[in-house]
């Protein structure tokens, strides 16, 4: 039987700097990050790059990601590329404003990641204390009746 996590997510970007440029392709957001995806049995993880920059605002737009991670149960491993994927973004000179990511273990509680400021990315959910890999969880016994509230 196949251990399946699922994964969405997206990044709200506000502005492009000088590097990147006004006129950029949404394209060139997901080029400029050479950061490999977390990558289950078939496949990884999803992007989309919307671009709705308007002159009266200052969002550019977002990024969307989304998979379906099939033997994939390392939850600390995405926090950790949710994180560097946020920090690798801002070298490309693009002002994030805020992005989530939630990760659901199948037949667990989701966990949701947070940004908060350039240095932290928090976990934040019903299980603050869960294990951070299947292997664990294994160890420490099944979910209680009802779910892991």
């Amino acid at each position: 039987m196949s251990q399946w996590t699922h994964v969405a997510g997206i990044i709200r970007v506000d502005s492009l700097l000088d590097m990147v440029g006004r006129s950029a392709p949404p394209g060139v957001l997901i080029r400029a990050v050479s950061l490999p995806p977390p990558t289950g049995s078939e496949g990884p993880i999803q992007f989309d790059v919307v671009g709705t920059r308007q002159d009266n605002s200052l969002a550019w737009g977002h990024i969307s990601f989304w998979g379906d991670l099939r033997d994939y149960d390392k939850v600390e491993e995405l926090r950790a590329w949710f994180e560097a994927y946020l920090k690798a973004l801002m070298r490309q000179r693009l002002a994030i404003r805020q992005a989530i990511m939630e990760a659901q273990v199948e037949g667990y509680s989701p966990l949701t990641f947070v940004y908060r400021d350039p240095d932290v990315v928090e976990r934040v959910g019903p299980l603050l204390d869960v294990p951070i890999s299947m292997s664990e969880v294994m160890r420490a016994g099944p979910p209680p009746p009802g779910g892991a509230d």
